[in-house]
């Protein structure tokens, strides 16, 4: 004798249609995330870093199909570095900078990113102990924090 009637029968699993659908919806899920986990893109808190080093990028650019060096000016007490007509801002104003170990003077610096692919040395010191320094031989800034 057959325990189940021949009308219902039990089937364990899904239907081709309800794996479709479930299948869809964990895709959609996976392309929503992964942008916010690519490593290349800048998070919240590095955005005007990450800002000042394309200006950088585009002066070194410049600096190689010209053959000269461009430069860059620090507005210390605004929190900006300008060139040509560009303009990025710094989260806040340095507390202190350094050109080549020099302080910078007011109310306005320069400094020079070279062909050859690096420029002077900067360094800028902001309140609550974070700290731009430049990367040795590169067209970029790069933070530290020291409390």
């Amino acid at each position: 004798m057959n325990r189940f009637p021949s009308h219902r029968r039990a089937f364990a699993g899904l239907t081709l249609v309800e794996l479709l659908i479930v299948l869809f919806i964990v895709g959609l899920g996976w392309f929503t995330l992964l942008p916010r986990l690519d490593p290349t893109r800048p998070s919240t808190r590095d955005t005007p870093l990450y800002e000042i080093n394309t200006l950088l990028a585009q002066a070194q650019d410049a600096a190689l199909q010209t053959g000269m060096f461009q430069i860059i000016r620090l507005d210390p007490i605004l929190g900006a570095l300008s060139w040509n007509e560009s303009v990025q801002r710094m989260p806040h104003p340095p507390s202190r900078c350094l050109v080549n170990g020099a302080p910078c003077p007011h109310p306005m610096s320069e400094f020079r990113v070279y062909p050859q692919g690096h420029m002077d040395r900067l360094e800028l010191h902001f309140p609550g102990g974070e700290r731009w320094t430049t990367v040795d031989l590169a067209t970029r800034l790069s933070p530290e924090h020291r409390p």
